[in-house]
């Protein structure tokens, strides 16, 4: 008799379930994934560990070289001390300009180096709208595997479980209360609601409140200095940064004329050097060739934004409207939502045995462009004959299952 397949749930497998269960059949069952780097992950992981750095305990053992257990002379952490340094906003800069050294071949430098820059000076932004950090890290990176448990028998479900890892935990400054801290990144709007309606429609909320709630009934928080009288953890503070909607453009013929006269732009001076053969190759801007647009009437042009010139305005533009960049909020959560989680998860369970065993997966259309293009767009499309093989995945996917998988 074949074993019964683990079904390990998350709130990605419980998102991608709900968007569309053939994609999770492609993800889940087949262990398909796409090859390509995904460009929101990218930023979004760049912009979490840059909160990480910039929270480190100054003079503490350096995360590289103490995970190497050898001090680098050519760290870009510590800068071969061996030790985290004073100025937690040069430790950023040198990890995005370490993260970002080499491009890869399908994106162009202009795009690598917008990237970047749109990083450092998100975060720039973000320190200014938050000079005073109101809490304190006391655990960080907490990984769970909790079994499913049937709220009516209050047995566990066999062959399944429930997996993650919660980002950090926090403690307010002012009131000691303890809360689960999430620090994400989004293209969504935070102003008129739809991310924060977004994160309960997925489950995201509900699965780690749900699993901090379990780890600290089962003693596992103690650990990290949470005393068994404290209060019961299960509110989320999302600390959310919204990804710019603006990109690089070209100034007016008015505005470009006002640049290479001045070398001002939004409050930063640049070096601008024309050069003879500006009309024909455009201006070097900080060293950055800019392109040109030569206009009708002679000596008229019109340039286009280097990324340190797009940067410039994205920082004002950051500081003219935080709420628009910028939103940390408690997301409310009742015991209730507990429960209903608990038992959502055990219905999730059956349902999804139940589809495999009959071999009833379907696609679902809607969820094909909806919120943005499902990583399995290609493969149900462009590939909707290929064989559908755990260990053939069609061009542009690999497989990520082991041999003993």
């Amino acid at each position: 008799m074949a074993k019964t397949r683990d079904i390990v749930l998350s709130s990605t497998a419980i998102n991608l379930y709900k968007r569309c269960n053939w994609s999770y059949f492609l993800k889940y069952i087949l262990g398909w994934r796409p090859e390509e780097d995904k460009t929101h992950f990218r930023v979004g992981g760049h912009w979490a560990k840059c909160q990480e750095l910039y929270n480190l305990e100054v003079n503490s053992l350096c995360p590289e070289c103490g995970k190497n257990r050898n001090i680098n002379p050519d760290c870009y952490l510590c800068q071969g001390t061996g030790n985290v340094q004073q100025d937690p906003m040069q430790t950023v800069l040198r990890y995005l300009n370490f993260s970002y050294a080499e491009k890869p071949d399908f994106i162009s430098h202009e795009n690598w180096d917008t990237e970047r820059l749109t990083l450092l000076h998100a975060f720039v932004g973000y320190k200014w709208r938050y000079p005073k950090e109101e809490y304190e890290v006391i655990a960080t990176e907490i990984p769970f595997s909790l079994p499913i448990i049937d709220p009516a028998t209050g047995k566990k479900i066999s062959a399944c479980r429930l997996d993650g890892m919660i980002d950090q935990l926090w403690r307010h400054k002012n009131t000691g209360r303890i809360v689960i801290g999430e620090q994400k990144s989004t293209g969504s709007s935070l102003e008129n609601g739809e991310f924060w309606e977004h994160l309960m429609l997925t489950g995201q909320v509900q699965t780690y409140s749900y699993a901090a709630w379990m780890l600290w009934v089962g003693g596992a928080l103690k650990k990290y200095g949470l005393k068994p009288e404290e209060a019961v953890i299960v509110q989320p503070v999302y600390d959310v940064w919204k990804k710019p909607n603006i990109s690089p453009k070209k100034l007016t013929q008015a505005d470009s004329k006002k640049f290479v006269e001045t070398g001002e732009y939004y409050g930063e001076k640049f070096d601008v050097l024309c050069g003879t053969n500006f009309e024909k190759d455009g201006p070097l801007i900080n060293d950055i060739r800019s392109t040109i647009e030569l206009g009708a009437k002679e000596g008229v042009f019109a340039i286009r934004e280097t990324p340190e010139m797009y940067a410039a305005r994205l920082l004002q533009d950051i500081t003219e409207r935080p709420d628009f960049y910028f939103a940390r909020k408690e997301v409310p959560i009742e015991e209730a939502d507990l429960k209903e989680f608990a038992d959502d998860c055990v219905k999730l369970v059956k349902t999804i045995r139940y589809i495999e065993k009959n071999g009833l997966w379907l696609r679902d259309a809607k969820g094909c462009k909806n919120p943005g293009k499902c990583d399995y767009y290609k493969a149900c499309h462009e590939h909707r004959n290929h064989p559908l093989v755990s260990d053939q995945p069609p061009e542009g996917y690999s497989c990520y299952f082991s041999e003993d998988d």
